[in-house]
This record gives structure tokens, sequence and C-alpha cells, in this order.
């Protein structure tokens, strides 16, 4: 059940999504908002990285959960007491920052919160009487998992239902080198670098290792994928499935190179 206080977030999330013409959001209780917003609140700090330089979204699949996620947060300290109000309209006036005045972070903070691929988001916001910590997930859920993502130590697999707008299209995989010094002081967060790609015979991917799967069915109701996978050096490894996005909703993102009708499906990451 959504607290009042992240009710009215995510309700002011939705009015700012429609000024802007793209779909509204669902509210999803995966637990992953309340555990970040708890856990930075019980630091009294803000953090997108954890102990060992783990960032944040590495836990949305310790939660179980393998949909593409993106994460919004910011906190506000006060000099006095605060009351609910306090915290929404404070946390009102944070996204009205990452929507209109989100240059200095390259408008990803307002591409994420408006991109129409999410459609489900789950929001926390947790207060003291002196500070609040607001977390909003961002939640791309359009496959209907049969295998979920799952990794035995040599194969990647996993096999699902894809909703009738979106059609699966490729997979990529990305490396996080973890620096154990990288917890404090970062305001977002970095998925690495693209270090593979995942496609049959004959295509290949151009810069990086083209890996050959040993299962794959990709159509635009049906994923299924399995493909060898051994890491080379220590690091977070995250996999994408990307999709493209058939509605034909007219979006124009701000962040440089982000294409408005392609978003991934699914986010599983590997720690080595």
């Amino acid at each position: 059940m959504l607290d009042p206080v992240s009710q009215q977030v995510l309700a002011y999330l939705n009015q700012l999504r429609a000024e802007h013409g793209v779909p509204q959001l669902y509210y999803a209780n995966t637990g992953y908002a309340k555990f970040r917003a708890n856990y930075m609140l019980e630091l009294n700090q803000f953090r997108v990285y954890h102990e060992g330089g783990i960032p944040c979204y590495y836990f949305f699949n310790r939660l179980g959960h393998y949909h593409f996620m993106q994460e919004n947060s910011a906190y506000t300290t006060y000099q006095g007491q605060i009351t609910p109000n306090d915290v929404v309209e404070g946390a009102k006036k944070w996204l009205d920052e990452m929507v209109y005045n989100n240059a200095e972070f390259g408008w990803t903070n307002r591409d994420s919160l408006l991109n129409p691929c999410f459609n489900y988001a789950d929001v926390h916001v947790a207060y003291t009487n002196n500070a609040f910590f607001m977390v909003i997930a961002m939640i791309n859920a359009r496959v209907s998992w049969v295998v979920k993502p799952n990794y035995d130590g040599r194969v990647v697999r996993f096999e699902g239902r894809v909703h009738s707008d979106f059609e699966p299209i490729h997979v990529e995989v990305y490396r996080q080198v973890l620096d154990p010094r990288k917890v404090e002081g970062y305001y977002f967060y970095s998925y690495g670098d693209l270090i593979a790609g995942v496609v049959p015979e004959p295509y290949s991917f151009e810069g990086v290792e083209t890996i050959r799967p040993t299962e794959w069915a990709m159509n635009s109701s049906y994923v299924k994928v399995a493909f060898p996978f051994t890491p080379k050096d220590r690091g977070l490894y995250t996999i994408f499935l990307w999709g493209k996005d058939k509605r034909g909703i007219k979006w124009v993102p701000y962040s440089k190179g982000l294409d408005p009708e392609h978003c991934p499906l699914m986010m599983y990451t590997i720690l080595v």
C-alpha cells in the first residue's frame, strides 16, 4: 500500500507526464524504492553507490525484479521541524527541478521521468522531522517471464512473452569497474562501458565483442535467448534486452543520443 506522502508524489509525477503528453504510470510495490530511501535516511547521506562501489540498480535484481529500471532520487534537509505536507511540497519542487531545470545533469532525470517507455513507478519518500529522501524507480514492465533471467556460471538464459506494443530487438552487455572509493559525492550512476553484443550469424556488433547465442527466438510477441558468458575481469556486468516502442508516441527527449522509440525491456546484473 502506498503511503499518503508517496501517493501524492506519484500523482504529481503523473500530472507532469500528462502535461507533456505521455501515458500515466501505475504504482509498483517492488520494495526497491523503500529500501533505497530508508538506506539513505539511516545514513543521513545521499548515495547512488553502496559500499564497495556497487551502484544502486544492482539491488533491484537482488529483490527479484528483472525489468528495466532507472532510479531518480533526491533529498532535502531543513533547519527546523517539518510536517508531511512540507515533505510533499519539497518532493514536488524536486520533480519540477528534474523536469524543467535538469541541464546540469544532461537532462537525464527529465528524460527518465517523462519517458513513455516506462509504465510503472515505485515511489517512496522516507523522512524524519528535519530531512527527507525521495526515490522514484521508473520501470518498463513489458515482458511476462516464462523463465526469469538467470546465470549458472556458464550460460545466461531468459524467456518471456512481450507486450504487443513493444518488439525485442537485440541484447547488449555492459561492464562497470567497481571502485570502493566511489561511494560519497556522486549524484548519478553509470552502467559502465559496452563490451559485447549478443546476436546470431551472420550479424555482428562493430567495435565490441560479438557473442553468438546457443538459443535465439526474438519476434514481436516472444523472446527466448541463451548465450555463453565467461567474464574476463572482475566487475558488475549488466545485460540489457533492448526493445522498440511501436505505439508512435510523439515525445522529444533532451538527452544527447537518446532514441525516443528504443528502450531496454530487461536489466540483469552479474557481480564478479
